[in-house]
């Protein structure tokens, strides 16, 4: 009803005596704020949205005794980024539903002692659905079905073929950039992994790629690092 999109994710741990805490939580991201200010950062689905937000706390999560949920079946930047969290002790997945779009699960039962479990969750599948209908460009945004158009992408080519080096010259140490067809510089982050004890999405080129806002097409554009 708000025009968000539907999607969340959420760590809880069990502590010693047995009482849950909330160790992250986050919201998909794609649609901006109505405040005017906010682009949107489409790097924000619901599970790197709620690991961005951990910061440096990201290395006290106790990670064994932690079950991470999911509205959505993660896509496969939000699964890869879950596999971080499977080489930290993450153990236990949530998913709600993966009737509106499915992502890369087989990647979680290859991961070692990795147990999913996955819900049919019906009023969740209507949530995704009526948000998909009302909503139709944003939705095929955020699952990575809006194609790019492909003068753009041979514009993009030929551009960081002739000046690709010079972009990766102008980023700072540690420093990714997104960059148009026009080599326009749409956006920068530096690489803060190591002042957040690892967390991966504060690495540059996803903290890069979300300050691009969601009015771009990442797919038409090019990261240098």
């Amino acid at each position: 009803e708000a025009g968000r999109v539907p999607i969340a994710g959420a760590a809880v741990t069990r502590a010693a005596d047995g009482s849950l805490k909330v160790a992250a939580l986050g919201h998909n991201h794609r649609i901006p704020e109505p405040d005017g200010e906010d682009r949107g950062y489409p790097t924000d689905h619901g599970e790197t949205s709620a690991i961005r937000a951990m910061g440096a706390d990201w290395g006290a999560v106790d990670w064994p005794n932690t079950v991470f949920a999911t509205t959505l079946s993660p896509c496969v930047m939000c699964t890869r980024t879950l596999q971080v969290a499977h080489a930290r002790g993450l153990r236990s997945i949530v998913i709600a539903e993966s009737q509106s779009f499915k992502g890369p699960e087989g990647l979680f039962d290859a991961m070692s002692g990795m147990r999913v479990v996955r819900l049919t969750r019906p009023d969740m599948a209507r949530q995704m659905q009526a948000f998909a209908r009302r909503y139709p460009c944003d939705w095929a945004a955020d699952i990575g079905e809006i194609p790019p158009r492909q003068a753009v992408v041979a514009r993009l080519l030929l551009a960081a073929r002739a000046e690709g080096g010079s972009w990766c010259a102008a980023c700072k140490p540690g420093e990714a950039a997104v960059i148009d067809a026009d080599g326009t510089v749409l956006a920068s982050a530096s690489d803060d992994r190591a002042s957040a004890c690892g967390n991966p999405c504060r690495a540059a080129a996803i903290a890069a790629m979300g300050r691009a806002g969601s009015s771009v097409n990442l797919r038409e554009c090019a990261v240098a690092w």
